[in-house]
């Protein structure tokens, strides 16, 4: 099942965001590459 990130809440501080290019860990390979296109 895919997450529907618009379900999730925006973090609200820039350092709870991980580094660009990273995995946050709870992303596939198909969701991250499909965040990194947008």
């Amino acid at each position: 099942m895919a997450i529907d990130t618009a379900d999730l809440p925006e973090p609200t501080d820039p350092d709870d965001l991980p580094p660009l290019g990273t995995n946050p860990g709870w992303l596939s390979d198909d969701e991250l590459a499909f965040v990194r296109r947008r």
